[in-house]
């Protein structure tokens, strides 16, 4: 039933595909590379829609911070949640003032922060340009991971999707240890000064 709709609705598969990788990113993008493998998707299509539907939802994650960001972190009180002050609100939209580069492109590569990184962007008021250029850049090197983990592991794909979902996840703990220790470690540096 399923290769008969791909075979009989090839066009719209492509649109589903966009949607879902909106929703759900490296699952999608991934599935996406394996119906590629076994021929029922163009591999070349499956790139450029994979491409374009994740740049479109890095910037729809912006707008969404930078239309009703602040309103959203005021109504709801999220600072209480995540320790977040104005001074801290002030020490992050200054980071993304001046560009957060850096932050913007490995945010994608790290699960659940995305998101959350490209809302603050919006929120901050970072400039839309410097956001899309980066955001571009991280959008073309992810595709080509996650389009091809897809097409050359896809006959192993719950493994593999269990296993980059894995790794995605143990990397983001380790960088939410690592800032804690350099948080941890700044401020016993500014109360022995």
């Amino acid at each position: 039933m399923i290769t008969e709709l791909l075979t009989d609705y090839h066009y719209f598969s492509y649109f589903i595909l966009f949607l879902g990788l909106i929703i759900e990113g490296d699952f999608v993008a991934m599935t996406a590379g394996f119906l590629s493998y076994l021929d029922f998707l163009y591999l070349p299509a499956v790139f450029v829609i994979t491409f374009l539907g994740i740049l479109s939802a890095d910037i729809f994650w912006y707008f969404l911070g930078y239309r009703f960001g602040e309103a959203i972190l005021n109504k709801i009180n999220i600072g209480r949640f995540y320790l977040i002050n104005s001074k801290r609100f002030n020490q992050v939209k200054d980071h993304f003032a001046r560009g957060a580069k850096k932050t913007i492109f490995f945010a994608k590569f790290f699960y659940g922060f995305a998101h959350l990184t490209f809302i603050l962007a919006g929120t901050s008021k970072m400039k839309f340009k410097q956001f899309v250029t980066v955001s571009i850049l991280s959008s073309f090197i992810w595709t080509a991971i996650f389009v091809n983990l897809g097409y050359f592991f896809g006959y192993n794909f719950a493994l593999l999707h269990k296993y980059t979902k894995d790794i995605s996840i143990s990397l983001s703990i380790i960088l939410v240890f690592v800032l804690i220790i350099l948080y941890v470690l700044r401020r016993e540096t500014k109360e022995e000064v």
